[in-house]
């Protein structure tokens, strides 16, 4: 399944392809950092999903990384979630693949949280306006 989604990235070489990449880091460094940890399934999702990513910026995408984790972080602390996602949800266009990511990351760590399941809902509702 990752795979299928990483092509998906790598078939796309635009301005909007950006975009969507820099929206999945931050969309998924928000989910995993809900229970202010990370495990190693996690942490090899996102580096497998990083690795398999189109990424055209000036900015390093490790200093992207960096960055999303503290305005997840922020986000989270501030409770201020659900303008992070719609922030990042008004950058790319409805996307199931997306979504689909954002599950599999969920449940790389055998469970999903209550917070996790209201960001995965959040994330379908501001992708579907």
């Amino acid at each position: 399944m990752l795979e299928k989604i990483l092509n998906i990235f790598g078939n796309k070489k635009d301005a909007s392809t950006q975009q969507e990449s820099e929206a999945t880091i931050l969309l998924a460094t928000l989910l995993y950092r809900t229970d202010k940890k990370i495990n190693l399934a996690e942490q090899d999702f996102m580096d497998k999903l990083v690795d398999g990513m189109e990424w055209n910026s000036g900015i390093n995408i490790e200093a992207f990384r960096s960055d999303a984790i503290r305005l997840a972080n922020n986000a989270i602390k501030n409770d201020q979630i659900s303008a992070f996602v719609n922030d990042a949800c008004s950058k790319i266009s409805a996307n199931s693949e997306l979504i689909e990511i954002l599950k599999n990351l969920a449940q790389a760590d055998g469970e999903i949280n209550s917070l996790e399941n209201e960001i995965l809902a959040a994330v379908k509702k501001a992708l579907m306006k």
